[in-house]
């Protein structure tokens, strides 16, 4: 097929069914563009799974769209199904998410249709909260008093209602620079909130740590651990971010079965190749054991990583 519309997998389908378990056709899945190999040739993530393929439209990396799978002379072919680029800040626009329970629950509760409402729901849907529709409004009204931080005081906010902290809203956002790693201001008063935050059951733990020279007494770098720790008290997640002199690492590892499974990371201040020499030597590192390992853009999966929570809608009669 010409169509500039039209995004053609490089693999064969017998190689795409070994890898996406679920990719069938007719299904619309979410294609995220990593990077432009040059001459129509790109990588991307497509169902969880790194994959190469090519485009005759340009697309730039770091975008991403839904597209619907159909076969063709034994290739995959993925058809985008609305090219509408998402906003910067993720706010203002329409729903793009093919998990179209959540749209319709969007739309029952009358939430704004943007991605902070969807945030909200997936965040909720993550802590196994009930889905108060007063609650998720108060808490959409007060992260939109901080541009640039919506999503991240959303997170903060269902955090701390999970574990029953009732916090001024200064607190709050002393929760929220704790949440992001900022530990510079009023130091003592950030870890006695931290130290309650961790002392009450719930489904995050956060771990902050320094890189030290003790000779020296001097910080080369500092970052934490966050955990997720699912139902079954099975470690679910682990997000290790780690500001090291000029450069920044983070990394997101996620459980199945008590195992890892995938390993997502953002390197800032790395040049391409030094991301791919990098994910060289985890994949030379876990070749045996089934992992996928991927670059992800750092909004994607840094804070708790809910966007990848789905939620499921059963209709029936009694």
């Amino acid at each position: 097929m010409t169509s500039n519309n039209i995004v053609t997998n490089q693999l064969s389908a017998p190689n795409i069914q070994a890898n996406v378990k679920n990719l069938s056709e007719g299904e619309s899945v979410r294609v995220k563009v990593i990077s432009n190999l040059g001459n129509g040739k790109y990588q991307g993530i497509v169902s969880g799974v790194r994959v190469s393929f090519t485009s005759q439209k340009p697309l730039k990396s770091g975008t991403s769209f839904l597209a619907k799978v159909t076969g063709q002379n034994g290739k995959i072919i993925l058809i985008p199904q609305n090219q509408t680029k998402e906003s910067a800040n993720g706010n203002n626009i329409k729903i793009l998410d093919s998990n179209e329970s959540l749209l319709k629950l969007i739309n029952q509760f009358s939430l704004p249709q943007d991605n902070l409402s969807l945030h909200l729901l997936k965040q909720f849907i993550q802590l196994k909260m009930p889905l108060d529709i007063q609650k998720i409004n108060k808490f959409y009204n007060l992260a939109l008093k901080f541009k640039g931080k919506e999503k991240r005081l959303a997170e903060a906010l269902a955090l701390l209602k999970e574990k029953g902290l009732e916090l001024e809203e200064n607190q709050i956002l002393e929760f929220l620079e704790i949440w992001e790693n900022d530990f510079e201001n009023q130091e003592e008063e950030k870890k006695e909130i931290l130290n309650k935050f961790n002392s009450k059951k719930g489904s995050w733990y956060i771990f902050p740590f320094e890189i030290v020279d003790c000779r020296e007494d001097k910080v080369f770098g500092k970052g934490n651990i966050k955990l997720f720790i699912n139902q079954s008290q099975v470690l679910d997640k682990l997000n290790l971010l780690c500001c090291y002199k000029d450069n920044r690492f983070f990394f997101n590892l996620s459980f199945k079965n008590k195992k890892l499974s995938t390993i997502a990371y953002n390197l800032n201040n790395f040049s391409e190749d030094e991301s791919k020499a990098l994910e060289f030597a985890l994949n030379q590192k876990f070749r045996d054991k089934n992992i996928n390992i991927f670059w992800q853009p750092y909004e994607e999966i840094s804070g708790t990583s809910c966007q990848d929570e789905n939620f499921t809608a059963v209709k029936g009669e009694v």
